[in-house]
């Protein structure tokens, strides 16, 4: 994960780049369960049958 350092009012923060989403709509390839979720990038892991979810 890239990281992002910025001074602020003397002190070093670090923050992590990327793109964060309040939460999206995640759709099963395999068994084709629906959930909304908050996840980093385009891709997750379905909670029922341990497939592949894509962002929709």
């Amino acid at each position: 994960m890239k990281i992002q350092i910025q001074k602020i009012q003397g002190r070093e923060r670090i923050l992590p780049i990327g793109k964060f989403c309040d939460g999206d709509w995640f759709k099963c390839q395999k068994c084709g369960n629906t959930i909304r979720m908050k996840v980093l990038g385009n891709y997750a892991t379905c909670s029922e049958c341990g497939g592949r979810m894509v962002r929709i």
